[in-house]
């Protein structure tokens, strides 16, 4: 056999060699893709069923898993605590409004209250400003105990709509099944709300960044 015979032998084999390594690669490759995803798929299923959560870490798990990757729940929860937000901003605006009109008007009282004369017609109108003075604190007393007890009930029908959206959510803590509720369940259900606030506010945080970067 001449060299060009000897030389077409080897580069078969070689060919061969590496088909051999190449199919080797390929399916290895192939295997571990199949594992990995395999394995998220199963870590997918293994989370407990909402209803059934009964611990923090879990229920951790499971809104960083399950809730706030998907964009619909994610839209509707953002939805929901900005509705908190602008609600207890406006009620503290209004609150504190209505106690510096009132601290305004009985400050002025005050200064005539606080003058130093003692002339009788200074006593007279000091008693007026007394009587005016006691009047306007009565008033603004009464006001504040209606506002708030405005703002107690708003407020217990809007935690009342939060929890039943909440539930309809499966978030948990919110949406636990009746023989698995427990005495402290509202101090979870806090943090929870807390947890995903948190995680709302961090990623616009970061999408805030990235837009600064384009720009």
């Amino acid at each position: 056999m001449d060299s060009y015979g000897v030389d077409y032998l080897e580069t078969l084999k070689l060919k061969d060699k590496c088909d051999t390594k190449l199919r080797t690669l390929l399916n290895d490759s192939i295997e571990r893709y199949i594992e990995r995803n395999s394995e998220t798929h199963n870590e997918h299923h293994k989370l407990p069923d909402p209803r059934y959560i009964a611990n923090r870490y879990h229920a951790e798990k499971y809104v960083r898993s399950r809730i706030l990757t998907s964009p619909t729940k994610y839209s509707k929860i953002e939805a929901i605590l900005k509705e908190h937000m602008k609600y207890q901003k406006t009620s503290e605006g209004e609150r504190s409004k209505l106690i510096q009109d009132y601290q305004v008007q009985i400050g002025d009282l005050n200064k005539i209250l606080n003058d130093g004369t003692t002339s009788k017609f200074q006593n007279e109108k000091h008693q007026m400003a007394q009587m005016k003075r006691t009047r306007l604190e009565k008033e603004m007393d009464e006001k504040l105990r209606k506002f708030d007890q405005r703002i107690l009930f708003e407020c217990k029908m809007l935690i009342i709509k939060s929890k039943d959206a909440f539930k309809e959510l499966n978030v948990p803590f919110f949406n636990t099944s009746e023989t698995y509720l427990y005495p402290r369940i509202d101090d979870d259900r806090a943090y929870i709300i807390q947890l995903m606030a948190d995680e709302i506010l961090r990623k616009k945080r970061v999408q805030g960044k990235d837009t600064r970067k384009d720009s």
